[in-house]
């Protein structure tokens, strides 16, 4: 019997020890994620922009790759076709949303180029998010309700009833200063040949006209000469 309270006791010691250390076994920032089920109608009460949108880009691969901890913030680029709500600001066609890099750490999760509805709100006093993240910018993770813009979706929400507005075309050019076309150049070049030649053919004609009229006042005198 004393045996087997001393291998008892012994396996509730390696047991108590696993349970003890296993938060210090890796990064106190990592854990993982949990969330409450969220409505539809709670997800948009709580959110400041939600928007229809297709993920573009995400820098995630990149800075998990460099060593960033899953937890940290990526960005992630949508283009946008619609906006459900907006905070005043010009809903335009390109949003970056900030979340963390993997949905193990309630990053976003949303793959790369499907329509997905995204439930977004401003950093402010959050205190989960990393310092990098500015109080202004847009976040969101696997919590706030995103989910795919499907028939379920587009019947409960509707269509989105904002539309994005695209970004002014630029008005400057490298070279503003109108250049001429080149029949313009042709004709303006024609015009000076033109009152080139003129010059030349006036001044043929009045040495000729001089010459005649050397030529016919010397006859003159000759005749009056006396022989």
């Amino acid at each position: 019997m004393g045996g087997f309270v001393r291998v008892l006791l012994t396996g509730l010691a390696i047991v108590s020890a696993t349970i003890v250390g296993a938060p210090f076994a890796e990064d106190d920032r990592s854990h993982a994620c949990s969330c409450v089920s969220t409505s539809l109608d709670e997800a948009m009460d709580r959110a400041d922009v939600v928007f229809v949108g297709r993920l573009m880009a995400t820098d995630a691969d990149e800075l998990m790759e460099g060593g960033a901890m899953s937890d940290e913030a990526g960005t992630f680029q949508f283009a946008v076709s619609g906006y459900y709500k907006t905070l005043g600001d010009v809903p335009t066609e390109a949003v970056e949303v900030r979340s963390a890099l993997v949905s193990a750490s309630c990053g976003i999760g949303v793959p790369l180029a499907q329509e997905w509805v995204i439930f977004s709100r401003r950093r402010g006093e959050d205190t989960f998010w990393s310092r990098d993240v500015a109080p202004d910018e847009l976040v969101s993770t696997f919590c706030d309700g995103n989910r795919a813009f499907g028939p379920e979706a587009e019947r409960r929400l509707g269509e989105p009833s904002i539309e994005p507005v695209a970004a002014p075309p630029s008005t400057s050019s490298p070279d503003s200063t109108p250049q001429p076309s080149p029949a313009a150049s042709s004709a303006t070049s024609g015009e000076e040949d033109d009152d080139n030649t003129v010059v030349p053919i006036g001044l043929v004609a009045a040495t000729a006209a001089a010459v005649t009229a050397v030529v016919v006042l010397r006859r003159a005198r000759s005749r009056h000469e006396p022989a």
